[in-house]
């Protein structure tokens, strides 16, 4: 049987997909698929978006999967858990809790029209707990994507699964922001990340928040990494302080 030069340029193109696949089905008992560290983020039980561990307590998610509907700028991180993929060969793991969140000052208090904050939709998830290494290990982050690459995204569509699906997107449009990607995405796919594949393993370089349309074509957009990560986590860390800090009036509540 001969192959059409089509379709012998798209087998080379997932070669890197495949690669990643096979990975992760030969992982040890002790060391899990590389993207074990996507899962699921679930509010009160009840899958809503995806999300991916990046550091042992720490998950990169879209902040729009942080926050109550009616009130965008309450932040409900202790109402969140988070369940890593699992591996092949290896056990489905329970739940680990959140504790606290932080999103981009710009999307928490509404800063500027609904589309100019597409790309500060990104948040993080403190967790009350690490999650161990053989469970899930963090994944790195990687420089911006540009246009014409091609990234995968990894997620769990309408909550379903406990593997992460993936599929190859390129990159139609791209800047410091924010990076739109020619993909078809659903719900639960919120908070995915968008990963670059390298030889040491995957990258994120973005964070999966919202889809749309262009000249007819579905498509996936959300913020990049590189811009939002820093300015993020630096708000997270205040929120820390400020709820660890002890009450300077000494005074107790409610007097």
């Amino acid at each position: 049987m001969s192959l059409r030069r089509s379709q012998f340029h798209d087998m080379i193109r997932l070669l890197p997909l495949i690669a990643l696949v096979l990975a992760a089905s030969v992982a040890r008992a002790d060391s899990p698929a590389p993207l074990a560290a996507v899962g699921r983020l679930d509010l009160e039980g009840k899958a809503t978006c995806s999300g991916t561990l990046i550091a042992s307590d720490l998950v990169l998610t879209a902040a729009h999967c942080l926050t109550r509907e009616v009130d965008l700028t309450e932040l409900i991180g202790d109402r969140i858990s988070f369940h890593p993929g699992r591996s092949p060969g290896l056990p489905a793991t329970g739940g680990f809790r959140g504790a606290v969140a932080a999103v981009h000052p710009i999307y928490g208090f509404g800063i500027g029209p609904a589309a100019a904050r597409m790309g500060f939709d990104f948040g993080l998830l403190r967790l009350a707990v690490p999650v161990p290494p053989e469970v899930a290990r963090p994944l790195a982050m990687g420089p911006l994507p540009g246009v014409g690459d091609f990234v995968f995204i990894a997620g769990y569509r309408a909550g379903r699964g406990d593997m992460a699906r993936q599929r190859r997107c390129e990159v139609i449009e791209a800047n410091h922001a924010f990076a739109a990607l020619g993909c078809e995405v659903d719900g639960g796919e919120s908070g995915s990340p968008m990963l670059r594949l390298t030889e040491t393993g995957p990258e994120i370089v973005g964070v999966l928040a919202n889809k749309g349309t262009i000249e007819g074509q579905p498509v996936a957009f959300g913020p990049v990494t590189e811009t939002a990560f820093d300015t993020v986590t630096e708000h997270l860390k205040n929120i820390e302080a400020l709820q660890n800090e002890p009450n300077s009036s000494g005074l107790e509540p409610g007097k």
